[in-house]
């Protein structure tokens, strides 16, 4: 009975977000934390990319620069605000900056809207 439930529950959230089965699937996991170890844990980081997060962001983000590190990607932090967060046109010229700097592969960016210490939330629009 649960199985017909959770596999409802992951055409729902695929409707949701106009996402072909075919091409996308849903994986529920415990919370956020567990969810960020398995991106970590599966993305083909490698010597010639960039992993770029906020500089406050949540622990778990940081926690996959671990994972970029040990397969040889390089880390780049974008600094924060002093309200927390960070300037979306500061975040676009580290980004710029790191994929140039790459040979013109993309980095690969994680973004917490959730700053760890003032607990402020940032816009996801920008």
């Amino acid at each position: 009975m649960s199985l017909k439930y959770a596999d409802e529950a992951r055409a729902m959230v695929l409707s949701f977000f106009d996402a072909p089965p075919s091409q996308y699937t849903v994986v529920f996991t415990q919370n956020a934390s567990a969810a960020l170890k398995l991106v970590g844990e599966a993305y083909p980081f490698a010597e010639e990319t960039t992993y770029v997060l906020g500089s406050d962001s949540h622990n778990s983000v940081h926690g996959i620069r671990e994972f970029a590190r040990n397969a040889g990607a390089e880390v780049a932090y974008i600094p924060s605000t002093p309200t927390g967060g960070f300037d979306p046109a500061i975040g676009k010229v580290q980004y710029l900056w790191c994929r140039q700097k790459r040979l013109g592969l993309t980095p690969s960016i994680r973004v917490c809207s959730r700053n760890i210490c003032t607990k402020r939330k940032g816009p996801y629009s920008q």
